[in-house]
């Protein structure tokens, strides 16, 4: 029975629905003013507004390159994934009506799919494929799979599993999502 549930919440992950665009909405409408440095966003990391090119200060650590619009959380909820060196996750809630931000580690947060599952590195062979769980505003990181390839250790969904296994996962996972560079062209084409 166990196994049934793993298999059939697994099923229910990967199949999520990939997100498009109306733009119509609301929290479209402010995640590309987001984009294009119109208005600020509430950067969870430091607890503050700021805009994106406050973040990408000249001087600071952090360049504004590319974004990808995912549907994350399988909600029909665009949220928007910036390149600045590390990725910075934007998106729209309802209930307070802002966009809100939260950085991600470039190795905590790569290679990211068109359903929102991306992997984290752990280095050269150890690393996971995870996706984000939401309550309101905090956030888990949820280990879909890991793997250590020197021990040759793989893991879905907790459970121990053979490389063929794993490797058949990961080819069932829906393609990258699409980078656009950072231009108002861009922005406006979502």
């Amino acid at each position: 029975m166990k196994r049934i549930f793993v298999c059939l919440v697994l099923v229910l992950l990967l199949a999520l629905p990939v997100f498009a665009a109306s733009g119509d909405s609301k929290g479209v409408a402010m995640l590309k003013e987001v984009l294009k440095d119109e208005i600020g966003f509430y950067f969870m990391d430091n607890a503050g507004f700021m805009t994106l090119s406050e973040l990408c200060d000249p001087e600071g650590p952090y360049r504004a390159f590319s974004f990808s619009v995912v549907e994350m959380y399988g909600d029909g909820e665009p949220v928007v994934v910036v390149n600045v060196g590390d990725q910075l996750l934007l998106r729209y809630y309802d209930d307070t009506e802002l966009v809100y931000g939260w950085l991600f580690d470039s190795r905590a947060m790569q290679m990211i799919r068109k359903n929102g599952v991306f992997h984290a590195s752990g280095g050269a062979s150890v690393g996971e494929y995870c996706r984000l769980a939401f309550d309101n505003l905090q956030y888990e990181v949820v280990i879909l799979a890991e793997y250590d390839e020197e021990e040759g250790k793989y893991v879905l969904m907790g459970k121990v599993v053979s490389k063929e296994e794993f490797d058949a996962f990961i080819e069932d996972l829906p393609g990258f999502a699409e980078e656009f560079e950072l231009t108002d062209e861009n922005i406006e084409k979502w």
